[in-house]
């Protein structure tokens, strides 16, 4: 079982460039104005494939977690719980009429 993985078995090429000095001197010059505080001007790289994949791997494993919960409140235990609602009424508390109004004392 001798199973490879893509994004666990790659490799980053590199491709090595020369650099000349006037090169060095201009980048470090801020020549266009940037703004660095607000990082302007920087590259952007994307995000790697094994950062990707565990971000997906945790999200549906929260999923699953979510999924496993609610069929255990709904399905295993959904009748005990129904049973316990329908018992947990109120009881009825008789009201006065409306509109009437006694006074006690002196009139």
């Amino acid at each position: 079982m001798n199973m490879k993985l893509p994004f666990f078995n790659s490799r980053r090429k590199t491709n090595y460039a020369e650099i000349d000095p006037d090169e060095i001197l201009m980048d470090s010059s801020n020549v266009s104005h940037f703004d660095r505080d607000q990082f302007e001007g920087r590259m952007e790289r994307p995000i790697s494939k094994p950062v990707l994949y565990s971000t997906l791997f945790f999200f549906a494993l929260l999923a699953v977690v979510y999924l496993v919960q609610a069929g255990n409140l709904q399905i295993i235990h959904g009748g005990e719980y129904a049973s316990r609602s329908q018992a947990n009424m109120l009881r009825p508390v008789p009201y006065s009429r409306r509109g009437e109004s006694y006074m006690t004392g002196t009139e």
